[in-house]
Formats: C-alpha cells, structure tokens, sequence
C-alpha cells in the first residue's frame, strides 16, 4: 500500500480515544449512510426496521434533522441513496442524490421540508447500455446556489467530473476517472474523489482533486494505491468554512484497518503550500473495534464535524481539536 499527501507538511493532530464515540453526541440512532450538513441542518440515509430485527430490511428512507426533530421524506430505497444538501438558485435548502435504474443513473432533487421532488436533466444520464448499466450515467451529485456537480459515466470509457451551472449550461472539469466516488461544491471551489488507472500497477488508484473554477486550475491533495492484501481508498470530500476534508479508509486485511480524516486549508491548495491536519478517526486489531463502531460517512458544517456508523446512528463530533486557519 501507498498513501501520501501532497505536500511538505503533515501534522497529526489527535488520536480518538476509545471512549470518543460515547463522547460525541448521538442524534439519531439505526442504521445510517451518507450523511451531510448545511446550516445546522442534517440529513442522511436511515434505514427502515424490518419485524426480523434488520434494521433496514425494509429498505432505506432520507431522514431531515431540524430544530432536533427528525422526519423522512421522499421515496423509499432499496439501496442508500448518495445524497447532498445544499441551495437552490433562490438559497432555499435542497437535497440532491442519485437515483439507479436498469436504464442507468439519473440526479433527483429533493425539497427536505416538502417532500417534493423532481428529476434534472443532465448532460451524460441514463446512458442506455446494451447491457445493464449498473452504476452508468449521472452519479454522486452536489448542489450549491443551483449549481450541480456530478459523474457523468458513459456505458464505455473515461468517467468525467460534469458542472452543471443553475442557467442549465454544463462545463467538463475533467474527464480521467475510472470511477467516480464523491463530490462536493462550495463557491469557487469542487472537490471530488474518485479512482484513477494505473496501468503500472493494473490496477486503480485513489485520489482526491481540488477544482478552482474561476481559474480552470486543479490541484490533487493525496493519492493512494493498492498493493497486496491492503486495499487504500480516498473518499467522502467535503468543503466547509475554508477547509477540504476527506477520509483515508486502508484495510490491511485479516481485520486490520485505520482510518484517517485529514482537512486541508484551500488557500494553501491552491497555491501548491499544503499542510495537512489529519486525526485518526478509527483503528483496530483483528476483531476489535475501539468504537462502537467504523464512522462510515462524514460532514461539515461550519466547523461542526457529523458522521454515521453503520448500524449505530448519526452522531455530533465533540471531540475533535480545532484546525488552524491559513495564514
């Protein structure tokens, strides 16, 4: 395995204690996926209890948490949708997520208050493969001020990073992903993670991108790489109050994993001056878990770190040490 932050610096700032998740303050319990936050607003997947005991064999709901009361909109899941909250054109809150078919992938947005939704036509979505598309079209979307970034995966070659401005016009940011994992957008800037090819390697890479839009500028924060039974995955970007997120996930197989949270000033990625305030979010030894649970999704919203573990809820982190701001 290879992981680096591109950089001169890294600096770690803290180790979650084994009690951390005791610590940090649960507002929902079940199963959870993908959660995000906007203005002390929540949402995320939750799962829907099946008389079995499954907490989410009945399928998968949105959940808004407002004001401290939760309440699920919209449809219901087979699978956890990816989803985002962001603004519309006018500012009101929205939710954007994906929505699979056998015809291929298409965006939805979603109004969190209404439950209310709509599809939006995207440049690349239900692709129409001979085959079942899978996971083809538009995918892992985010929204800001109408403004909509996504994956556009055609039936065959290269996955594109697709900005979708709120007057309807697309612009291609990139178009060298093999996989497209997340993405997030925030005035000038879009961060997306996604898997690369490494012909070297034969295998994909990790990586996570910074796109300044003004400036047609890019800049990768990490990269990661396979190698033997350790598998190394770059996800879930997040932007907020001036900083980049993102999660370093490793498996070194035979239940060893860690996973790492680093956030990164944007000034200093855009003038190629990074420094890194990375913290180990979890780590563990074969069958041995110091929290409750694995945090499987993150995010941030102004300064305030949320995250889901699996089948144990969403939770408020309040343990984390603040990060300083860019000089």
């Amino acid at each position: 395995m290879l992981a680096r932050v591109l950089g001169p610096v890294a600096m770690v700032l803290a180790s979650w204690p084994a009690s951390a998740l005791a610590a940090d303050r649960m507002l929902a319990d079940g199963a959870a996926a993908n959660v995000d936050a906007y203005a002390g607003t929540v949402v995320w997947d939750r799962g829907v209890p099946s008389s079995d005991g499954n907490l989410a064999g009945n399928g998968w709901r949105i959940a808004v948490r407002q004001a401290g009361e939760v309440h699920v909109v919209g449809r219901r899941f087979d699978f956890p949708p990816t989803l985002d909250l962001g603004t519309d054109v006018r500012g009101r809150l929205t939710i954007v997520y994906s929505l699979c078919s056998p015809r291929g992938c298409g965006v939805r947005v979603l109004d969190p208050r209404t439950g209310r939704e709509r599809a939006v036509r995207l440049r690349g979505d239900h692709p129409r493969c001979r085959v079942f598309a899978g996971l083809a079209g538009a995918i892992a979307p985010s929204i800001s001020r109408g403004r909509i970034v996504y994956f556009s995966t055609p039936c065959r070659g290269p996955t594109s990073v697709m900005l979708r401005l709120a007057s309807g016009a697309t612009r291609r940011l990139g178009n060298d992903s093999a996989i497209g994992v997340g993405t997030d957008i925030v005035g000038d800037h879009v961060l997306i993670s996604d898997e690369h090819p490494e012909p070297a390697l034969l295998d994909n890479g990790s990586r996570v991108i910074l796109f300044q839009l003004h400036s047609h500028r890019r800049r990768t924060l990490g990269e990661a790489y396979n190698e033997g039974p350790t598998s190394d995955m770059l996800k879930n970007p997040v932007l907020d109050s001036g900083l980049a997120y993102y999660i370093d996930d490793t498996d070194r197989g035979s239940g060893y994993y860690s996973q790492t949270l680093h956030r990164v000033p944007v000034d200093d990625i855009v003038a190629s001056r990074l420094r890194d305030y990375s913290e180990i979010l979890s780590g563990s030894e074969p069958n041995q878990n110091p929290h409750t649970g694995t945090p499987g999704s993150i995010a941030v919203s102004n300064g305030r770190i949320y995250y889901t573990v699996d089948d144990y809820g969403v939770y408020e982190d309040t343990t984390s040490p603040p990060v300083p701001r860019s000089n």
